[in-house]
């Protein structure tokens, strides 16, 4: 009841909200357009990444397997592209360039290039080097960006120009490397720097710097839908036009808030790149010290030790999730601090979290002899009782009809259909009919796709303004199909003994963040949108979509095809 009762008075305040204006008008507003650019950037992400998976081997951007790589059957390399021009229109959108901005993306262009040219022919480490330090220069020299007074110097002391310089192409070739090295396990670098634009874009939006809050929140959207795309089995890599041009656009513009601002602590890089870095560093240590070149690639990274400890594939990942998580953290609670609680930490960090595994693999130690070949959470196809299937299908179906139902009854909620919902709707109807003719995978992601960008814009119309029509009765009704389904959720994921049928992953781990992250964001504006509440709806609503595709195997054909009418309603209404 107390559930019922937070979710009835939610939609009771959305309601004595419409037509209201409160005082932090402009913030949300802002933060409307910060929302803009994180979704569009994550839906042309979404929808070019099919496209460029069956355009892979044309482009000859096709990672085949190797001594030194874990899959044995050849993965598309096209989630850097895809990802780059996934942020393209979220940025042209904006209107608010500046010089600094042009010459950043300038720059990312040219490692553009020699990413690509490295992903289809293969490029030396020197060339590498080369277009790196490239990109570097534009960014120093043209971009005016420069490091003065980072790591382990004192803020009162200045350097010299032509010792800036030199310093800071070091610290971002060594960070654009360390992200290109990172890239081991499927999910893992594109988690790790999701993390590490969330924590940029939010650092930046304290700083009011509108530009760099903007750049970081289109990766954050363009990384999230990789992600879709990259977890554990991935069915694509990012290659180097990912690894390298995120690493780089995330220390410059790193850097670059550093330089604008006069309080932020110039050993935030430490913490922000805090597990690619160090991980790096040792690595480098590790092969000197054997007397190899440090150039020369080997299965001696943190997350080959994790695996030869005996982790699974996708608690190796979590684990390094959690880890970055935790220094991400510490860089936005100490991003004001002096270099000694920041070095303290990093010290205990590395003592308390790293070291430990370390010593733990130098030692030869398991966790387990051998990870569980089993299937996903722990199911075995074994016949169900038929009481228990009784309930199986019953949840099922409730699933089936309530999810539609929700949807569509969420299509008459907000009082105005803006324009980008409107032109999304209309897109979305002229995909379904595409959908079906092509068929194949394409229902499955358009549902994805549905319920991914719908219902947290309906609800963002929400607050806005909902229908003067919207009585109690029919508010009460709603919120309590949230819990029937969230409770028919857990009672098929629970009762299910399909082998292919949902099942958590690291990257659940970062879409629980992100919510925290947002309903935590600096803002007074945040706090008057009831986000808490309408953070509870959204994950329902998400975790009961993936369970019953999880039981439908991706055949979401006819799942697409009751989705719809919500989708009709809100492309009709915006005519009215």
């Amino acid at each position: 009841m107390v559930v019922f009762d937070g979710l009835f008075c939610f939609n009771m305040g959305c309601i004595k909200a419409c037509g209201q204006k409160t005082g932090h008008t402009y913030h949300a507003s802002k933060l409307m357009n910060y929302f803009f650019v994180l979704l569009l950037s994550t839906l042309t992400t979404l929808g070019l990444t099919p496209l460029l998976i069956r355009l892979a081997s044309r482009l000859k951007l096709v990672d085949f397997p190797g001594d030194r790589k874990i899959h044995s059957s050849p993965v598309p390399r096209v989630g850097g592209l895809a990802m780059v021009l996934g942020v393209v229109p979220a940025l042209l959108l904006y209107e608010g360039f500046d010089q600094m901005t042009t010459i950043l993306l300038a720059a990312a262009g040219i490692l553009v290039g020699f990413a690509l040219a490295d992903d289809t022919i293969g490029l030396g480490y020197r060339t590498k080097f080369l277009g790196q330090g490239l990109a570097a220069l534009i960014a120093i020299l043209v971009g005016k960006l420069c490091a003065f007074s980072l790591l382990f110097c004192p803020y009162a002391i200045n350097w010299p120009s032509w010792l800036s310089l030199p310093f800071t192409l070091l610290i971002i070739l060594a960070v654009t490397n360390a992200i290109n090295l990172a890239d081991g396990l499927d999910g893992m670098a594109g988690g790790i720097m999701l993390l590490v634009f969330l924590c940029i874009s939010l650092i930046a939006y304290t700083d009011h710097n509108t530009v760099i809050t903007l750049l970081a929140i289109a990766f954050v959207g363009a990384l999230f839908a990789f992600l879709q795309f990259n977890t554990y089995p991935a069915v694509i890599f990012m290659g180097d036009t990912g690894s390298q041009v995120l690493g780089f656009l995330a220390i410059v513009l790193t850097l670059a808030l550093l330089q604008s601002s006069t309080t932020l602590s110039p050993l935030l890089p430490l913490l922000l790149f805090g597990v690619p870095v160090l991980d790096t560093a040792v690595v480098i240590f590790e092969r000197i010290r054997r007397r190899q070149s440090p150039f020369r690639g080997d299965k001696n990274h943190l997350h080959h030790k994790m695996i030869r400890l005996g982790l699974s594939h996708s608690e190796a990942v979590l684990a390094i999730y959690v880890i970055q998580a935790i220094f991400v953290v510490s860089a936005y609670y100490l991003r004001f601090s002096s270099p000694v609680p920041i070095l303290g930490f990093f010290m205990v960090a590395v003592l308390f979290i790293l070291l430990p595994i370390y010593l733990l693999h130098e030692y030869h130690f398991r966790i387990r002899s051998a990870v569980s070949s089993t299937t996903l959470n722990g199911r075995h196809s074994r016949s169900l009782r038929s009481s228990t299937f009784f309930l199986l299908r019953l949840g099922q179906k409730t699933l089936e009809y309530g999810l539609p139902a929700i949807l569509f009854f969420s299509a008459f909620l907000p009082a105005v259909v803006s324009p980008f919902l409107a032109a999304s709707s209309w897109c979305l109807l002229g995909g379904a009919l595409l959908a079906w003719c092509l068929g194949g995978r394409w229902p499955f992601d358009l549902v994805r796709i549905t319920t991914f960008l719908f219902m947290p814009l309906i609800f963002i119309h929400c607050y806005t303004g909902m229908g003067g029509w919207m009585n109690t009765t029919l508010l009460a009704w709603y919120s309590g199909l949230y819990i029937l389904i969230g409770f028919a959720a857990v009672l098929v994921h629970k009762l299910t003994r399909r082998e292919q049928g949902f099942h958590l992953t690291p990257t659940d781990f970062l879409i629980v963040f992100l919510f925290l992250t947002v309903l935590n964001w600096p803002d007074p504006a945040v706090q008057d949108m009831q986000l808490d509440v309408w953070i509870t709806l959204l994950i329902i609503f998400f975790f009961s979509i993936e369970v019953l595709i999880g039981e439908l195997r991706g055949k979401c054909t006819r799942l697409l095809a009751t989705l719809l009418p919500g989708i009709v309603v809100l492309a009709f209404r915006s005519l009215l």
